[in-house]
């Protein structure tokens, strides 16, 4: 099984793009990588959660999120993948369904991660103060439906 913990920046606001990141990791190894995330941020004297928005702003967290790209990179022990969205021309934000947008990108890049690896795996996530409280469900749903048109044995 794999833990996939996923993140989104700049969906709110007047940026021109947004993110989401996840990063994948074997379930076997998650309480290493957690006692090594709290560990790092101890070293740094950062406490809090990590959030983008701090990273313009403050030394210690700069020093934690580049320990945990440099061990992340090196132990090839997790993977990292992202999609991006510019959100002008992407027709169902420009309609103002924001939140629905969100979910479908969100969805796709559950497809492609559950696509390059056949393991089931968890997803874990930030709550976010959407309107309909069930996108979790409905992702995992969709994502599943998905994989199997492709024939493909992963599931979410």
């Amino acid at each position: 099984m794999k833990v996939v913990f996923a993140d989104e920046a700049y969906t709110a606001g007047n940026h021109p793009c947004y993110a989401i990141g996840a990063f994948t990791l074997a379930e076997d190894l998650l309480d290493g990588f957690l006692e090594f995330f709290e560990a790092t941020k101890r070293k740094h004297q950062f406490e809090g959660e990590l959030k983008w928005t701090k990273f313009r702003k403050n030394y210690n967290i700069i020093n934690v999120g580049l320990d945990l790209l440099e061990t992340i990179v090196r132990s090839r022990t997790g993977s990292y993948q992202a999609i991006v969205v510019w959100k002008e021309p992407y027709q169902i934000w420009a309609s103002g369904e924001r939140e629905r947008a969100f979910w479908v990108t969100y969805t796709q890049l559950m497809k492609k991660i559950a696509s390059d690896d056949r393991s089931p795996f968890k997803v874990i996530f930030d709550d976010r103060p959407d309107k309909y409280d069930k996108h979790d469900e409905a992702m995992e749903i969709i994502t599943n439906n998905m994989l199997g048109q492709i024939a493909h044995d992963s599931r979410v």
